[in-house]
């Protein structure tokens, strides 16, 4: 762990609740642990307390919240430390940050909490109010609800879509130089449409918005769930396709069958889940496989533009659709119930994104 004096602490104003690594797999007895820890790795919040690498004279060579981070400022966190200093971040491979710890585990605690000590502060914080206005009628005003997303599943998944349009299986599609006479159809597949399907749901309307005219993209949207479909549709305002065609690109939020299941002969399935399944079934399809963390501190600019342009179906009511407040005049039984009531509907599918308020 870094030096304190690259700390500082942050009282947390709303955190989220993510149904992977740090909070549904400890819950559903899938990661193993021997002490308890505290869960969270999605929050924004205040600054209150700084470490000593933070001063107006800090070295110029280190990143600028070094020197301009202050008291009361409203910051985001991605879900893990990066301290924007090693060659990893340098080439924007920030999940590979030589100093990384994922917030919400036996590692480092988590932002379920009322305050939160974050490591390399000036590296891995993001501050607000350089581009965000806290005046609800201001031109660049963007509310705390939508901002939280950029800690993790929003980054996470314009990830997905990025990443996978890059792929060489995809190049006869994507090439800039093919003939506009020569119509190209991206028929994309989105399988599990929860919190971070949908966020890929909108990374690729926003795609397909600035798409170039000899590229049609259809997207669909797959899952068992009736609220998340209908959910996705009210998200994606009509681009989901109706009657989808066989997928060429498919990214997979659920289980890796059911997505090679509706690949094409030459698709892609690019995923983080596990893969029980024979290479000849992946060679007889032409199917590659992407896997890795999401860089989130190094994406933060191009996550925050698909925010901007799309936050009217991004934020409390769409995509967040369960506040859980508790406040510290609540008896501990109190708060326990309805974090524990939280995470079992959550499991049960019966709610999307959760938002916890803890003042």
């Amino acid at each position: 762990m870094s030096s304190q004096t690259d700390w500082h602490l942050l009282e947390v104003i709303w955190s989220l609740w993510k149904g992977l690594i740090s909070d549904l797999h400890p819950y559903r007895g899938h990661q193993q642990f021997n002490e308890p820890f505290v869960s969270g790795h999605e929050f924004i919040g205040h600054v209150v307390g700084l470490g000593k690498s933070f001063a107006p004279e800090a070295p110029s060579n280190r990143p600028q919240l070094y020197r301009t981070l202050k008291i009361g400022d409203k910051v985001v966190a991605p879900f893990t430390v990066s301290c924007q200093e090693c060659e990893f971040c340098a080439v924007g491979f920030s999940s590979r940050c030589t100093s990384t710890h994922l917030f919400g585990t036996s590692d480092l605690p988590g932002a379920q909490s009322q305050f939160i000590r974050v490591p390399k502060a000036g590296g891995t914080l993001i501050k607000l109010d350089d581009i965000s206005s806290s005046s609800p009628g201001a031109d660049n005003f963007v509310p705390n609800e939508c901002l939280l997303l950029l800690a993790d599943i929003l980054p996470t998944g314009f990830h997905a879509l990025s990443s996978a349009l890059r792929h060489p299986n995809l190049k006869h599609w994507m090439d800039p130089t093919a003939s506009s006479q020569t119509p190209r159809m991206l028929n994309l597949a989105i399988v599990g449409l929860g919190p971070v399907g949908l966020c890929t749901l909108i990374s690729a309307v926003d795609f397909m918005r600035q798409a170039p005219p000899q590229l049609k993209v259809e997207i669909s949207g797959i899952d068992p769930n009736d609220e998340r479909r209908d959910k996705a549709r009210r998200m994606a305002e009509s681009c989901l396709a109706a009657t989808p065609g066989q997928p060429n690109l498919t990214l997979e939020f659920a289980t890796p069958e059911e997505s090679l299941e509706i690949s094409r002969k030459k698709g892609g399935v690019h995923t983080a889940a596990s893969f029980p399944i024979k290479p000849f079934q992946l060679y007889s399809k032409n199917v590659a496989m992407s896997f890795g963390r999401c860089p989130a501190r190094s994406l933060f600019d191009e996550a925050f533009g698909i925010l901007k342009r799309n936050q009217n179906v991004l934020g409390i009511g769409t995509l967040v659709d369960t506040v859980i407040r508790i406040s510290p005049e609540e008896s501990l039984e109190e708060g326990d119930r309805k974090v524990k009531e939280a995470y079992r509907k959550f499991d049960e599918g019966a709610c999307g994104k959760v938002l916890f308020d803890f003042w």
